[in-house]
């Protein structure tokens, strides 16, 4: 069954390269038994694991990751430079309200003069596919000392080692400095953007480089927050739940395993695309009535009478724009 999946589009400010307004999806889904004895289950799923990322491309993107601080983030640092980075509460957009924010504290190892750039930053690899992406970072900078600094930091968003925004905060104080100061004093905010258009699906990398002009760290802060990607290029689908009918699957026995699928982006049925099944029970393809529509897969089989035991339903969406998810759902079988 084969349909067209109509493409979503979006504003862009940075041209770099020209979308292809078509997408195309496939669906597999495959079927395996394992070994006989397992007790039988008065349900359905006994189990199921997404094994990518269903919120998009981009993971950790608020800090917010429990299990440490920076995960999925990588450090680095440029020529000479010095990094210290960390999670903690900030309020990094100036709502009011404090969230894990990535902390940074830059500069030079070794002086080199003033205003010579140096520090480093994080980066991450990400799955994209083909269209339009933006990309929305909030930074800040603050100075906790009662004291002056020329150089609050800059950060810069680079999207495979391009600069695709930057924001310098300049000198800034201490709000307990004294008067007259040379600076106005921290905290003080900003927010990087970026509208790209991206021509190649598959791996690209994002990366926040926080640089200052002197010896670190100095006590002077650098935030990054609220990493959000949105447009084409980062809508993944999303396969849930799946469902059974009958409720409990039975060996000998018609099965319907029904599944919905959903943009990342928006939550919206992914109604279109092309679809290929190819359910088996021990890598034997077996024979099965499929559909796609209204955002719902729905495969429909004779489970044989030998597959009593554990079925394994593995299902994995993937556009030829390079953004795929794998859903495995474990049922036991009687």
């Amino acid at each position: 069954m084969a349909l067209r999946l109509q493409a979503h589009s979006a504003r862009k400010r940075v041209n770099i390269s020209k979308w292809r307004p078509l997408v195309f999806a496939t669906l597999v889904i495959v079927l395996s038994s394992l070994v006989v004895g397992v007790p039988a289950y008065s349900g359905s799923a006994i189990s199921g694991t997404d094994l990518t990322n269903t919120s998009g491309p981009l993971l950790n993107g608020d800090f917010e990751a429990s299990n440490a601080p920076l995960s999925w983030w990588k450090t680095f640092l440029t020529t000479n430079g010095r990094v210290q980075a960390s999670v903690r509460r900030f309020d990094t957009n100036n709502d009011g309200a404090a969230s894990f924010s990535a902390e940074f504290q830059v500069g030079q190892n070794a002086f080199e003069g003033y205003n010579v750039q140096r520090g480093g930053g994080i980066f991450q690899e990400i799955v994209l596919g083909r269209g339009d992406l933006s990309i929305t970072a909030d930074i800040a900078s603050d100075n906790p000392y009662a004291h002056c600094n020329g150089d609050g930091g800059t950060i810069q968003l680079l999207v495979d080692g391009v600069v695709a925004d930057e924001h310098g905060f300049g000198g800034i104080c201490g709000s307990s400095a004294p008067l007259p100061r040379d600076y106005d004093p921290g905290p003080k905010y900003g927010q990087l953007t970026a509208r790209l258009s991206m021509s190649e699906p598959g791996k690209h990398e994002i990366r926040f480089l926080i640089t200052r002009g002197a010896m670190g760290p100095s006590g002077v802060s650098n935030f990054v927050d609220d990493v959000v990607l949105s447009g084409s290029a980062a809508v993944k689908p999303v396969v849930g739940k799946p469902t059974t009918s009958p409720v409990q699957p039975m060996a000998g026995k018609r099965l319907v395993v029904t599944l919905p699928v959903t943009r990342s982006d928006n939550g919206a049925a992914l109604t279109t695309g092309t679809m290929i099944c190819n359910p088996s029970v021990k890598g034997q393809l077996m024979k099965h009535a499929e559909s796609f529509a209204n955002g719902i897969v729905r495969l429909s089989l004779v489970v044989p009478k030998t597959a009593r035991g554990m079925l394994k339903v593995k299902v994995t969406i993937t556009t030829v724009d390079g953004l795929a998810t794998t859903r495995v759902a474990t049922f036991r079988i009687r």
